[in-house]
């Protein structure tokens, strides 16, 4: 698994695409161990299928913002060998602090992170095995009836006769 600390500042910028904030959240977590990203244009277009051309836009855009700083190596050919650093190492914060993050962790602060105590409080929970509960009530999958597949598959029909 991985994780990234991104601050609602980044998430909450009109200026940053839904990819600029996909690939600011990736740097984040590729930072975590080695305090650097060393990603290459290619390794965020294969995983958010998208053209390199892209990548380097959104780059550019998360380093003028002043989200991120980038260096080249010199010596390499083409400025290939590309370092990109966070200007606000989260990653230090944590360590500091010496917080273990978790599944566990996660799920408890899930719990309790709707800072507006709306009436989905009340509604939705989870039991200690990480189980929804929707009403008190489990919220697990079971196996359609024969009876809704025969009804699901009249649905499907219909529509396509539309």
């Amino acid at each position: 698994m991985i994780y990234a600390i991104v601050s609602d500042e980044v998430y909450k910028t009109k200026e940053l695409s839904f990819l600029d904030k996909l690939i600011f959240e990736r740097i984040t977590a590729l930072c975590h161990k080695n305090k650097c990203c060393y990603a290459t244009n290619g390794y965020f277009s294969a995983m958010y299928g998208v053209k390199n051309n892209a990548i380097s836009v959104a780059i550019r855009k998360l380093k003028d913002l002043e989200l991120i700083n980038v260096s080249y190596e010199k010596d390499s050919p083409n400025k290939s060998k590309r370092y990109i650093y966070l200007n606000n190492d989260v990653w230090s914060k944590e360590y500091e602090s010496n917080i273990q993050i978790d599944e566990d962790t996660i799920i408890h602060k899930n719990r309790h992170n709707n800072k507006y105590k709306n009436k989905l409080n009340n509604i939705i929970d989870y039991a200690d095995d990480g189980v929804v509960l929707w009403n008190g009530q489990r919220c697990e999958s079971a196996r359609m009836t024969d009876e809704e597949i025969k009804e699901m598959e009249a649905e499907f029909a219909s529509l396509g006769s539309e």
